[in-house]
């Protein structure tokens, strides 16, 4: 083993140093926080500015309307975070409200019991055409009443 040079420690401080948290300042909750594009599906795609303030409010309204019902639920989705949707349900709401969310995406139902652990409740986000796919037959989990399905628009 080589004995540690100057400029390893010099080397290892500087490292240290940039990994260490920044001082940060409150967010400003008129600041543009977001800019989200629509698909495109109906013409060019346009831009969508959302302000935290914005995001604040809808993450407080997705806990008014599923909070109470699910308070211990995990959060599985299908719609990817990437999607404003999914961006808000699977990920802000969750982590503003310390509720567990599943990183994995649910591609398919049938997959649902896998990624809901047992005894576990959880709340399904999903777009109206997954949703509008479920079977007549739901999953175990659903008939146990330890999940919930959520969905923006109609199937």
């Amino acid at each position: 083993m080589r004995p540690i040079e100057a400029h390893d420690a010099d080397a290892a401080h500087a490292a240290r140093e940039a990994l260490a948290p920044a001082a940060s300042a409150p967010l400003d909750p008129d600041a543009d926080g977001l800019v989200v594009f629509t698909s495109g599906s109906t013409g060019a795609p346009e831009a969508c500015h959302k302000r935290l303030r914005q995001l604040f409010d809808e993450i407080d309204a997705l806990e008014e309307a599923f909070g109470a019902v699910c308070p211990d639920a995990t959060v599985i989705a299908s719609v990817s975070a990437q999607h404003v949707y999914g961006l808000l349900f699977r990920v802000l709401w969750p982590l503003a409200t310390g509720r567990a969310l599943q990183a994995r995406s649910l591609v398919y139902l049938e997959d649902l019991a896998e990624l809901l652990p047992a005894g576990e409740r959880a709340i399904l986000i999903a777009s109206p055409t997954h949703l509008g796919r479920l079977p007549a037959e739901a999953p175990a989990a659903a008939r146990a009443g330890r999940c919930r399905a959520a969905s923006a628009g109609r199937a």
